[in-house]
Order: C-alpha cells, then structure tokens, then sequence
C-alpha cells in the first residue's frame, strides 16, 4: 500500500513536507537543472531553425527521391527518399570516424592495405551530385552551419563530463576537405545505428543498449557520445536528418542535467542515508525518487510500449487521447474560467493580502509585471516564455512542409488550450509576484524569494514537467488514456499532504487545527463554490428541482462538488465514487455511467452513431438534438479538428427551435451558445 501511495506522490510536496533541507538538496538542485537546460535548448533550437529556414527556402525538389547508381546496397541500386537523407550522407562525412563507419558499413568503401579508406564509388557519386546541381554551395554551408552547431554544444558536454568522471572526453577529429564550393573544415555527427537496416535481433538489443546505456546503475541521459568509439563495428549509419535534432537534445541534457542527477543519486545510494531513509519510509527510494531521476534525466514522462501490439494500441490510444480532448477543451470557456480558483489555492501558502495586491497590481500594469517577473525568474521565462515545443513545430513544418490541411490540423492541436494557457498564465502571474513580495517582506535575500516563488507556483498550480509530477501520471499512451485529467487533482492531493505535513512539523495538529480548517477553505471548498457557481452559472440553472427553493440545490452542490474532488484524487476508484456522486446530484443519467476514460466514454458514443442517424433519418426524416452532436463530436474525432465544439450552439440553436430553451435576452442567448446549456425553463 506504502508503494501505491509512493508513486501518487510528488516530489517538491514530498520534500516540503519534510523540511527544507529535503527540498534544497534532493529538488531544488534538479530544479536548477532542468530550467536551465530548457532555456538552453531554447536558444540552441532557434539557431538550428534560422539555420534550416535560411538553408530549406527556395529549394525545389527537396523531396523527391535521388537515385544513386553508383552505390550498392544488398545487390540493389541504392535510392535516397528525399534531399534531407542526402544531407544526412553529407553530415557523416565531418570526420573520418563517421566516413569510415558509413561506408564500410554500407559496402560503399574499404580499407586498402595500408589501411586508408578508399570511397572512389560514393566520391564518384558526391561529385555526380554536385555536376547535377542536386548539390550546391548553399548544401555544403548548411552541413558546415550543422557541424559549428554541435561544436559550440562541446564545451559544455566537457565541463559536465569532467565534473563527473574528473576527465575530458576524446574529441572526434574533423576531416577537412575542399571542393569547387570552397574548404570546409568538416565536424562531428553522432554515429546513430541506422536499425531499419539492422536485422539480427541481437545486434539490435546490442546497439539499443549501447546508445541508450542503460545498463547504468543511475538514472541516466545515457552517455552515448561520449563514450570512445568501437571503430572495428561497422553498420548501416542513420539517414534521418531529425538525429540533429535528438542530438541536440541528448547533449543539453547530458550537459545540465545529468550532473544533477547523478548527485542526487549518489546522496540517494549512500548507504547511511539509505539506511535511516528506509526506516522512516521504505518505498519512497525505490517508487518515488529513483523513477523520479529517471523521467527527469530522459525529460520523458510518455513511455513507448515494448510489444508490438502495445505499441499499435498505443498509436490507436495517442490518437483518442488527443481528439477527444480537442472536442471537450476547445474554446471551454467554463473551464478556462475555472483557472482562477487557482488564486485562492494559492492563499494555502500565501497571505491573502499578498495575492490580493498582485492582482490589483497585474489589472493596472499587467506587462510590466510579467517583464519583471521574466528578468527575475528563470523558470517562469521558461513555461511562460517563448516554449521549445513551438521551436520543435517549426522546424518540423520547415522539414516535412505540411499540406494546407495538415497545417489546419496542427493548428488546430497546438492551440486546443488557448483560452486555457491564456488564464493559467495570468493566474501563475498574480501568484508568483504574490508569493515572492511576501518572501522579501519576510527579510529573504533576493535569490530565496525568487526559489520561493517559483516553488509556490509549481505547488499550487501545478505543471506537467517530467521532474514536477509523480510515477502513476505518467506510462505509456494506453495507460495514460485511463488518466485523463488526473494531474491537476493529484496536483491538490499532493499541496494538502504537503501542508498538513508542514503544519504538523510546525506547531503540531492539535494547536493548528485553525490552519488546517483555513486550508480545507483554500484548497477544497472555495476553489469548488467557484466551479459550482460557474458551471450553474453557466447552465442557466439555479433551482434544479423547479420547487422555487434554492438553499437544497446550493448545499447540494456545493458539497458535491467537493465529494467529486477528493473522489477525482483517488486512482480508478474514484471512478466509482464520482459515478454514484452523479446519481445523487443530478437528474442525468448519463454521468451516472461509470467510465475510466472520457475518450472511452466518447468512443463508446460514437460507435453507435453512424446506426443512430440511419434510424432516425429513416424513421422521423430528422436527428434528435443529441445524435446531431455525437455526429459533430464523431467528425471532430476522425478528422483531428476541433468540430465536436460547434455541438454546443447547434445543440442550443435546437432546443430554441424546439421551445426548450427560452433566452430571456441577448446576454442569455449567448451564455446558451457558448455553453449549450438551455437555461431554466
């Protein structure tokens, strides 16, 4: 049972609960870590993307295939997929390392007898290309631009292998070489097995293990390059051009967090610490802290499924998941709306006062504060600033040039929590200059407040960093579809646990039960009358029962809402509970369902609307107000667009056509299309 609680478990409430030195030595170093290799990779990204969308402008045919009939391949004519795959030819051939892996392990060059690497076939072939034009100045410059790239990563890549190992790391020697272009000084590629060419199962696991090394007793980024290369092992190299990307990647992280977490590690495997550790909390180590470590140092919170079929569900599993969130998140002005419950969570560990001078100081001067707050705090310019999952769609838009519907599509997912983002943002805000001007007025140098404020902000509001969520938030994507929405309850479970840890430690229960019933109020029963009131608000409906009473409908709500809360914080389970809450609060049968999924739940609906519009069409010659919107919510799905919303005010349009809804004004009608609720009759 310890294990199971050990995985909800987050690590900064976890640390913070115990006392400060848990959270300055095991989190706030990680912290540290993470934020500044984001910010990193920020701007690495960025010049990798100018470099790409400078190189990929006005080149035609760039993804036609080329033809290489110079070269051989397993008895065939070898056929490049497109000029990116070329690119890739061109980057392995920086250093003689990589040119020598490359060839031999294509069979396009050997070694003579004095041991030199004759490539006369794919020298013929570079040579034809160039001849052709289908390789100019500006391919050689961009490969150059690529290989300077990953010489600048080096320096730092070194410093973080000497701090810990206490040696540098052997440097590939670049193969300078000229042409009719000009003389190029060559570089570093990494040397990526190509494993679709690799067949032998073995090999395969061999390789696997060896790149990824995790065959390490720690938590690792994997130290890949790093490592002196095997020069006798000869294979296919990888032609994808996105091993730029991933390298880039790997070396950052390498670079700022491995170093953080093989010190945390180190203090986690002491066998003093282990020993006094394990006999206040045995599963904490092993269920928390060491996945904790190792999600943190792959920056992966999805874990690919293994099998097979595992891996096609969790293809099917990725494309539920994220329709059907699109279909209930988009423009969802009620939830968006919500957010700012998060302004009273956070009186849970900041004076009213403080949040309350925030927010009139954020509706007089609003940008100012969010550039104050930008040059103090690294870690909100890097959720709150410009965000490498942008930078990564950008440079993936330049290399795969999407069609105008695939260009929709992509738009339409990245801004499925505009309205969302936009609120969350101004709340994390308010928040943060709340907590850090009561950090300063508590006489904290400017360095704490700055830690403290960006730790109230992680706490109260939450983020779905691989370092700031627990073990049971994360798996593979089928897992992960029986998840939906757990992150921001767990999110809450883990601030309580926190605080009444914090509060025991203090003054103890007894003497602080005033402090416990003021969180009851933060955390649980305020947030939940703000979401009740909005949600009735929205529905148009106050008086459920039409018995002109309201006092029962607003109790009934009021603790009902916060039965659904706690319930939503428990695992699976809590299904059950919210399922039975449903029964008692409302007269809809359909929240009665007990489901573990709403992308299940929806699947489920839409399987049986193609049948439904048949009969109805065939039968009544019309659709009923549901059928319509399971049919919006189905094309939404299949179609990866966001149409499920306009179920809303076609559903409200409906119910006024029928007589079911009655708009008692402008203002009325327009709560009724953004939410679709009829409103009282």
């Amino acid at each position: 049972l310890m294990g199971a609680v050990a995985t909800l478990k987050r690590v900064e409430s976890w640390a913070l609960g115990l006392g400060g030195n848990f959270h300055k030595y095991i989190y706030q170093p990680i912290a540290d870590a993470t934020t500044a290799y984001r910010l990193r990779k920020i701007e690495v990204l960025k010049q990798y993307r100018n470099l790409l969308d400078t190189y990929i402008k006005n080149q035609p045919g760039f993804e036609e295939p080329i033809v290489a009939t110079e070269l051989k391949f397993k008895d065939k004519t070898f056929v490049f997929k497109n000029k990116s795959e070329l690119i890739a030819l061109l980057l392995h051939t920086g250093n003689e390392s990589n040119k020598s892996k490359l060839l031999e392990g294509y069979g396009w060059g050997e070694r003579n007898q004095q041991g030199q690497l004759v490539s006369l076939e794919c020298d013929s072939f570079i040579d034809r290309m160039i001849n052709e034009e289908k390789k100019k100045k500006n391919d050689f410059d961009f490969v150059q631009g690529v290989w300077d790239l990953f010489e600048s990563l080096k320096p730092e890549i070194q410093k973080a292998h000497k701090k810990m190992l206490g040696f540098y790391m052997k440097e590939i020697t670049a193969n300078e070489f000229t042409n009719q272009f000009g003389t190029y000084r060559g570089g570093y590629a990494p040397a990526k097995t190509d494993y679709a060419e690799v067949y032998d199962t073995k090999t395969k696991e061999m390789l696997e293990q060896i790149n990824s090394d995790a065959s390490l007793v720690f938590p690792t980024t994997g130290r890949g390059a790093t490592r002196s290369r095997v020069e006798s092992y000869k294979a296919p190299l990888s032609r994808d051009i996105n091993m730029i990307g991933s390298h880039i990647d790997w070396a950052l992280r390498f670079a700022y967090i491995e170093p953080a977490v093989k010190q945390t590690a180190k203090m986690l495997i002491n066998k003093k610490f282990m020993t006094a550790f394990n006999e206040f909390d045995k599963s904490a180590i092993e269920n928390m802290l060491k996945p904790w470590l190792d999600r943190t140092a792959k920056q992966q919170v999805i874990s690919p499924s293994k099998d097979g079929m595992w891996r096609y569900m969790d293809t099917v599993a990725a494309f539920l998941r994220r329709n059907v969130n699109m279909q209930i998140m988009t423009f969802n002005v009620v939830n968006s709306l919500e957010q700012f419950g998060g302004l009273v969570v956070a009186t849970s560990k900041v004076k009213p006062k403080y949040i309350k001078s925030a927010l009139v100081n954020y509706m007089s001067n609003g940008p100012a504060m969010v550039d104050d707050i930008m040059t103090k705090s690294d870690f909100m310019r890097s959720i709150n600033g410009e965000n490498i999952y942008d930078i990564h769609n950008a440079i993936n838009e330049i290399l795969v040039k999407p069609t105008k519907a695939e260009e929709f599509q992509d738009f339409a997912r990245k801004n499925v929590y505009v309205l969302q983002s936009a609120t969350q943002n101004i709340v994390n805000t308010i928040v943060w200059a709340g907590a850090y001007a009561e950090a300063k007025d508590n006489g904290m140098s400017e360095n704490e407040a700055i830690k403290l404020a960006d730790s109230v902000v992680r706490t109260t509001q939450g983020t779905n960093l691989p370092e700031d969520i627990s073990k049971f938030e994360t798996g593979s994507q089928t897992e992960l579809l029986f998840k939906t929405y757990v992150s921001y309850f767990n999110m809450l479970t883990n601030l309580t646990a926190s605080r009444i840890n914090e509060i025991h430690r203090s003054v103890g229960l007894r003497k602080g039960a005033g402090e416990l019933f003021y969180l009851y109020a933060a955390v649980l029963a305020v947030p939940s009358a703000i979401s009740m009131a909005l949600r009735m608000g929205a529905a148009g409906i106050v008086d459920e029962d039409d018995d002109d009473f309201y006092i029962d409908d607003v109790l009934a709500n009021f603790f009902g809402y916060q039965l659904k809360t706690v319930a939503a914080g428990v695992p699976f389970a809590g299904q059950f509970a919210v399922a039975g809450i449903n029964r008692v609060m409302t007269k809809n049968q359909l929240d009665d369902r007990l489901s573990l999924s709403p992308a299940i739940s929806i699947a489920e609906t839409m399987a049986g609307v193609p049948g439904a519009v048949a009969e109805q069409i065939i039968e009544r010659g019309e659709l009923s107000k549901k059928t319509v919107k399971d049919a919006l919510t189905f094309m939404g799905v299949v179609s990866s667009l966001p149409i499920g919303v306009l179920g809303k005010p076609v559903g409200y349009i409906m119910d006024v056509e029928s007589g079911k809804a009655r708009p008692t004004g402008p203002i009325d009608f327009t709560r009724g299309l953004v939410t679709g609720k009829p409103g009282s009759q």
